[in-house]
């Protein structure tokens, strides 16, 4: 091996090294990303369903109002 096979090789092993590397860090990325997209979608989900909750609270205590003030 002469020394311009070995600057060749080395060259092509810094950028497979360097292409690797990238790879990782964007899959270490999306990993990260996933995981804060389903704690915020979690989140919303059980913020809806209090939401919910409370609207069918206040309907039902508005009728229970109504049928109190007509019946009794």
């Amino acid at each position: 091996m002469t020394i311009a096979d070995i600057k060749e090789i080395s060259t092509l092993i810094a950028a497979a090294v360097a292409a690797g590397a990238t790879l990782i860090a964007v899959l270490l990325t999306s990993l990260f990303n996933f995981k804060t997209a389903k704690l915020n979608n979690q989140t919303q989900n059980r913020q809806k369903t209090k939401e919910l909750k409370l609207e069918r609270i206040e309907e039902l205590y508005l009728l229970f109002d109504k049928w109190q003030i007509k019946f009794l």
